[in-house]
């Protein structure tokens, strides 16, 4: 079984979501939502391979979801750029 939840981050129990991942009784899940924002770089959810989290765009019309990808395309380029 799959868990997407695009609603509310608290309507799926934290440690309920965690413990079903590590059990292997969930086979993944995905969140549009988030627990805590912005989201803590040692969230535990974020070790897993078959957990998806995207940044609250699940319900946006199709041209801003165009204009984000565009944004965030533009601002990976320009962090890869400052690395070099």
């Amino acid at each position: 079984a799959w868990l997407i939840n695009t609603s509310r981050a608290d309507i799926v129990d934290h440690d309920a979501l965690l413990a079903a991942l590590q059990s292997g009784r969930l086979g993944a899940a995905a969140a549009d939502v988030h627990y805590q924002e912005p989201v803590a770089e040692d969230e535990p959810l974020l070790a897993f391979e078959n957990f998806l989290m995207t940044p609250h765009f699940a319900g946006g019309p199709r041209q801003m979801l165009l204009g984000d990808m565009e944004e965030i395309a533009m601002n990976i380029q320009q962090a890869l750029a400052q690395k070099k």
